[in-house]
């Protein structure tokens, strides 16, 4: 095992006994009965272990609490490369290093990786050269990428540390969601307003906690809201894709790629705006290099508020787009081709479960219907459902 130095040459790393490592041996203690559940179903767990040198100097008051702990076990979130943490921590995987999407935490290599089989399963163990919470900077031969993840969500909220003790609550009730909820189709709206009230009851109780600099309730609310989905997204995520299954129809048509011909005979079965049609050429490229990038942000979004985000961005870039090409008035009709164009550029072929995941949440915030968030989901989802069911030749 080796990892580079600042200077760039790889050393040797001494190999760490993951068995006797304390915070496994925490984790294996208090976790145990969960993990082996959640692997029983089939969920992908990995558990970063930051190396001994590290948490001797984090000490064990620290490393024993619940949240360091939680923040260290990682559940697949159903994207390629992607895992969140029991305490909502978006982190990617890429290549070897881990990239937490907290702010205060940079990237960090992975010094070690193992396959071990424990709980009656194989599971993955990484070592690494820092905490992903934020309790400890890197030590001086740690070295870590400085590059930005694209993840899109963010990390724990920032406001629930404030009051230890309804942070505890929080999770507890949180998992309990988790145990205890039973997902079943069409009925997934229910678990999202149970996220809302717990999340509405929680920013209530916290208010009081929460320095004047703190910003308005409502900021608070959803921060706390966002958690929790981010939380339970290794719950409902698979519930999704399960229940929404394979859309053939969908695969099939965002196939189109860049043909020319066909994509022209995908807007005239959509009617698009004629516009549209006779500026296809020019606009194109500028989908391509402006507004498909967001959507595959958009696929890889944990919670459906940051989905909602990026289909605004789109929304608001496609009409800039075609006014910039020389269409004026920009109506609903030409954003509906410009998303399709979109979609299929994107091969959004699971574009019909991540609607699901936006609709969920949607559906428990009726308030939200006459937002641009609410037009900007209404408009790709209106594009989901003619990919889904359009025969195109």
């Amino acid at each position: 095992m080796s990892t580079a130095t600042s200077s760039g040459i790889i050393v040797p790393c001494r190999k760490e006994e993951i068995f006797s490592n304390p915070l496994y041996e925490l984790i294996r203690d208090q976790f145990q009965t969960q993990l082996t559940k959640s692997m029983d179903n089939g969920t992908v767990i990995m558990i970063v272990l930051p190396k001994l040198e590290v948490l001797n100097a984090v000490t064990r008051s620290v490393y024993s609490t619940r949240k360091f702990l939680e923040s260290h076990i990682l559940q697949s979130a159903h994207v390629p490369g992607l895992f969140c943490s029991i305490r909502g921590t978006a982190v990617e995987v890429r290549g070897d290093r881990l990239l937490p999407s907290m702010a205060a935490i940079s990237a960090c290599n992975i010094l070690q990786s193992e396959n071990i089989f424990d709980f009656n399963h194989s599971f993955r163990v990484v070592i690494v050269g820092k905490p992903l919470t934020g309790d400890l900077v890197s030590l001086p031969e740690e070295t870590s990428a400085t590059t930005g993840t694209e993840i899109s969500t963010a990390g724990p909220s920032e406001y629930l540390s404030h009051s230890p003790m309804l942070e505890n609550d929080f999770f507890e009730k949180i998992e309990r969601l988790r145990r205890a909820y039973i997902l079943c189709p069409g009925y997934e709206s229910h678990l999202a307003v149970s996220i809302k009230e717990l999340s509405l009851t929680t920013a209530n109780q916290l208010v009081r906690y929460l320095p004047s600099s703190a910003p308005s309730f409502e900021l608070v609310y959803a921060d706390i809201e966002r958690v929790a989905f981010a939380t339970l997204h290794s719950r409902i995520f698979p519930h999704l894709s399960t229940s929404g299954g394979e859309n053939s129809v969908l695969k099939k048509n965002c196939s189109v790629g860049d043909d020319f011909v066909r994509l022209e005979l995908v807007l005239k079965e959509m009617q698009a705006p004629g516009d549209v049609i006779v500026n296809l050429k020019t606009i194109i490229p500028f989908i391509n290099g402006i507004v498909v990038p967001e959507l595959l942000k958009f696929n890889k979004a944990i919670t459906p508020q940051q989905k909602v985000n990026y289909l605004v961005f789109v929304v608001e870039k496609l009409s800039s787009i075609f006014k910039e090409t020389g269409i004026p008035a920009v109506t609903a009709d030409h954003l509906l081709a410009g998303m399709v164009l979109a979609i299929v550029f994107a091969q959004m072929n699971s574009g019909h479960i991540h609607a699901a995941h936006v609709s969920m949440f949607l559906c428990a915030h009726p308030e939200l219907s006459m937002e641009k968030g609410s037009f900007a989901f209404a408009t790709f989802n209106t594009c989901i459902e003619f990919l889904s069911k359009a025969v195109l030749p």
